[in-house]
């Protein structure tokens, strides 16, 4: 059996320390079996051993109390996460000493590549989870926004078809019917659903004299483009019976169409302005939500729709004639 030899050397240059002794796998952890001696001339405790094994661990301890790790020394931690000191003994024969020396070098290389293979995975398993929880993020995220569209969306329709305010959504369903079949009816059915305009009944809370005078706006309105449409077939016609020469060039012919289209355009567009300019004084003067814009606007589009006829239509009967 080959024995080895290691000098213990814990420095104390001012002596704070009583008693020194080190423990390790040499001695089954017993500080009690290996006291230092303090040297005056090193200014430190020194202590020999012998033992069967060139690689052990130590720790010292001080003033029979407090284990030590002395950090000039080399330290290696173990499976428990507890950092200690390690030695190399030397033996009396060298070979057995390279041995040992390169033994300890192949267990630091091994470790470093375990160390680094174990950060490497540590890493990708990180980089798995972080995209698993982005993923997870972005779903609930998406999840949140769609319902709360779905929240709004029912609160809106709630409040549409509340049966708290019944009157107003009748009042906006009756008000839209007359709007309709006021642009459909003849001139003598018009004065009728004027009338059944003006006493359709008011939504409490609403003033009836602005609700009056938006029903006559729209009428006003619808009359005023009746009036533009027929002063405007009638001219259209009136040109159209005009003798015309056989060689009117398709130009010349595409120029008067021009010209009857931007007529009109014209007309829609002093309408259009009109009606902004009475949508947003009627903006202006209230400061409560009121049920009338509803149909009053949705005139002015059936208006605009009925421009847009108006413009297809003539043009038509223009290529026809």
């Amino acid at each position: 059996m080959t024995n080895y030899h290691y000098v213990f050397n814990f420095p104390d240059t001012g002596k704070e320390h009583g008693s020194v002794s080190v423990a390790g796998s040499f001695n089954h952890w017993k500080p009690e079996n290996n006291a230092l001696s303090y040297k005056a001339d090193s200014k430190s405790w020194v202590g020999e051993i012998t033992t069967t094994t060139p690689k052990f661990t130590y720790k010292y301890v001080t003033d029979d109390a407090g284990w030590v790790v002395d950090s000039k020394s080399p330290i290696e931690e173990d499976a428990h996460g507890n950092k200690n000191n390690y030695g190399i003994a030397k033996s009396d024969d060298p070979e057995l000493d390279d041995l040992a020396h390169d033994v300890d070098h192949i267990e630091k290389d091994i470790k470093s590549v375990e160390g680094e293979q174990e950060e490497q995975t540590k890493k990708e398993i990180t980089g798995l989870d972080e995209e698993e929880q982005f993923e997870g993020d972005v779903k609930g995220v998406v999840n949140l926004i769609d319902s709360a569209n779905a929240e709004d969306e029912r609160k809106l329709k709630a409040e549409i078809d509340s049966e708290a305010n019944p009157g107003v959504a009748a009042f906006e369903r009756d008000a839209n019917a007359v709007v309709e079949g006021y642009e459909e009816a003849g001139k003598a059915e018009r004065e009728q659903l004027k009338r059944d305009a003006l006493s359709l009944e008011v939504p409490e809370g609403e003033d009836p004299e602005e609700v009056e005078a938006d029903v006559e706006g729209v009428t006003k309105i619808v009359d005023e483009f009746d009036e533009v449409n027929h002063e405007s077939h009638a001219e259209l016609q009136k040109e159209f019976k005009e003798p015309r020469e056989d060689d009117v060039g398709i130009d010349q012919m595409s120029r008067e169409i021009n010209h009857v289209v931007n007529d009109i355009d014209e007309v829609e567009a002093e309408l259009e302005a009109h009606a902004r300019e009475d949508v947003e004084q009627d903006k202006a003067n209230r400061e409560r939500r009121i049920a009338i814009p509803g149909p009053v606007l949705v005139a002015y589009h059936k208006l605009f729709e009925s421009l847009k006829w108006f413009i297809d239509y003539y043009i038509l009967a223009f290529f026809r004639h």
